[in-house]
Order: C-alpha cells, then sequence, then structure tokens
C-alpha cells in the first residue's frame, strides 16, 4: 500500500474503446464500402496499442485492483451459499442484490434496520399450490428471461403437483375521478 499510482479510469476507459474501435471489432459493409479488412488496419492498431503501452508505462508501484475499502457487509446466498458482500457505504435505501454464482437465480432485498443492522429478504414472487395450498416460492429471476406466452414450470414439494406460470400481459382498470 501506498506505492500505487492513480489510475485515472476515463483515460483507460478511451483507450479501451480506441482498441476496441480499430482491431476488435469488424466494420459493418456498406454499399460505399470497398473490400473490408477483417483483421483492421496494422498502422492504426499499432497507433493506439503504443498509446496504451504509454499510459500503463506512466504507472509507478503496483496495479492493484478490486475489493473494496472500508467496511463491507456479507452474507451465503439461501441456494447455493455463496457468499455476498457489498461495501456498506453503497447499501442505502433498499438495494437489490444478485447471487454472483452464474447457475443460481436467488436475489435479495437489502434494507436497513432500525438497529443499524441489515434486513436480507429474498426478492420472490409466491404462489399458493393448486393441489395443497402451500406456499410456492419462485425466484424473480426466473420471471426475467421469460417471454411473451412462455411458460414456467413449477413443482410443489409437498405434493408434486405441477403448475404452470404463463408470461401474458395483465390489465388492471381504474376509475379515476
Amino acid at each position: 500500500m501506498g506505492t500505487q499510482s492513480e489510475l485515472k479510469f476515463n483515460r483507460l476507459h478511451s483507450l479501451w474503446n480506441g482498441v476496441s474501435n480499430v482491431a476488435l471489432h469488424i466494420p459493418l459493409p456498406s454499399i460505399s464500402s470497398g473490400n473490408i479488412d477483417i483483421y483492421g488496419e496494422k498502422g492504426r492498431i499499432r497507433k493506439k496499442v503504443v498509446d496504451v503501452i504509454s499510459f500503463l508505462s506512466d504507472i509507478k508501484g503496483n496495479l492493484l485492483m478490486g475489493g473494496s475499502f472500508g467496511e463491507e457487509y456479507s452474507f451465503n446466498c439461501s441456494a447455493c451459499k455463496t457468499k455476498l458482500k457489498r461495501p456498506v457505504k453503497s447499501l442505502l435505501g433498499k438495494t437489490v442484490l444478485s447471487c454472483i454464482n452464474p447457475e443460481c437465480k436467488e436475489s435479495y432485498v437489502i434494507q436497513k434496520n432500525k438497529n443499524d443492522g441489515f434486513e436480507v429478504i429474498r426478492n420472490i414472487i409466491k404462489f399458493s399450490c393448486s393441489g395443497c395450498d402451500e406456499n410456492l416460492e419462485v425466484p424473480i429471476r426466473y420471471f426475467q428471461d421469460l417471454r411473451f406466452n412462455q411458460t414456467l414450470n413449477i413443482k410443489c414439494a409437498k405434493c408434486d403437483m405441477l403448475s404452470e406460470v404463463i408470461m401474458r400481459p395483465l390489465m388492471k382498470s381504474t376509475k379515476m375521478r
């Protein structure tokens, strides 16, 4: 600690965009474009890479990134037990936090409670099983990728009843005075 140079993220971001524009993306052909070289122009790519090397060479000390400074709040995901953490200073009001495990669909609402601690609530939609009235809790993230008329099958763990949720618009009318 103490030997790192300030890292100018705006400059780093513009360098990244510059390199990606000349070297990482193939231009879309148009009527007026002649032959398109899928490898880009070597001279332009070289200039952008030299700019990046020059920028990174000016950084003194170690290049450390990641993590957070200050107090952190952490808890384990109820489904996959992955440790989830956030800086306390970023938990203002109600914050929605998704599990970082790519295989897990859980998300949570985190809010400050009266004792200056935090309350973690699963972000779910509740349904009632038509076979046994058991509460069926489905993480909201299962619905994010559903398209019109797609179905989500929910199996009750208690009675094995299969319920289908169909993604369709719902209209509600309220008479205004």
